[in-house]
């Protein structure tokens, strides 16, 4: 037998993992959950730091949510919606994203001086923390999203891309002149 067909080859297996990365790096549910990942450690950091680096710390979770909420929603939402017709988890999940804007907008305005500071971002991470377990639970969105037959690896790298723009376009215009995440719209 040639070197690489076996199964057990380290070749094949080097082969089949690379294959792996790349699909997981462009999966649009990928995409999504590794958002999650980053958002809890995140919010699990915003409770082992000091007063001194949580705005930095908040900045960057507004950022990272608002940024999410918007791929989700110009993107992996509508593709969900013509995949499934499941509009009663669309209209949830566009209050639950509501919610969140407006607990953003509230930190931002309370700034991180302000003795509720602390407790808006905790409540903003239980809200978020829901809203994740909601989308990745067996029978959840994301595993929903898979049983369609989505191209999730085309919607992906559609997402990747629009992601990587806002995020250029929303660091452009927070520049001087006191933009806040929270006024950003879909």
């Amino acid at each position: 037998m040639e070197a690489g067909t076996r199964k057990g080859d380290p070749a094949v297996r080097d082969g089949s993992a690379r294959r792996r990365r790349i699909r997981r790096a462009t999966d649009a549910v990928e995409l999504l959950k590794a958002d999650h990942r980053r958002l809890r450690r995140l919010f699990h950091r915003f409770e082992q730091v000091g007063a001194e680096e949580r705005p930095r710390l908040v900045e960057s979770i507004c950022q990272l949510l608002t940024l999410h909420m918007m791929v989700e929603e110009d993107m992996f939402y509508p593709a969900f919606l013509a995949a499934t017709a499941d509009q009663e988890f669309l209209e949830e999940a566009k209050k639950e994203h509501e919610g969140v804007r407006r607990l953003i907008s509230q930190i931002e305005e309370v700034g991180p001086h302000d003795e509720s500071f602390a407790a808006r971002v905790r409540v903003l991470a239980a809200m978020t923390r829901h809203h994740m377990l909601e989308e990745e639970k067996r029978g959840g969105v994301f595993a929903e999203a898979r049983d369609t037959g989505m191209d999730l690896g085309a919607l992906g790298t559609q997402m990747k891309l629009r992601k990587a723009r806002l995020r250029k376009k929303l660091l452009l215009l927070r520049g001087p002149f006191g933009f806040t995440w929270a006024s950003v719209r879909p």
